[in-house]
């Protein structure tokens, strides 16, 4: 991480960001999403890439590890879809990326598929 992304990480916690609630939010929003895509309600991109990104600018703010984003993904993943991927599979996103890198892994259907036509 560069030394301006600390630097605002460390603003956040003087802001009273609280890395603890983050992560409570970033983990009940995953279960959420991930919930979702199991019963085949579908999730739009939008959802999906919001989180990614509310997860992302998490660790450039200091406020969690990309480890501790991949752990929370991994375990509501494998929970949702009766599935085992590893932490270190591509599917979750390029561990030594700059910018960070994490990926939620998609199920279909997406939001939208039952009004296409086959």
């Amino acid at each position: 991480m560069g030394r301006g992304c600390r630097a605002l990480g460390a603003g956040a916690r003087e802001q009273g960001v609280n890395p603890a609630e983050f992560e409570s939010v970033i983990a009940t929003r995953l279960r959420e999403l991930l919930a979702d895509m199991a019963a085949g309600a579908g999730v739009s991109p939008t959802r999906r890439l919001r989180l990614e990104g509310y997860m992302q600018a998490g660790v450039e703010l200091g406020l969690m590890t990309r480890q501790r984003c991949v752990e929370l993904l991994y375990h509501a993943f494998n929970a949702q879809f009766n599935e085992s991927i590893s932490f270190d599979s591509p599917i979750l996103g390029e561990p030594n990326a700059t910018p960070v890198d994490i990926r939620i892994p998609v199920r279909f259907p997406v939001a939208g598929d039952a009004d296409r036509p086959n």
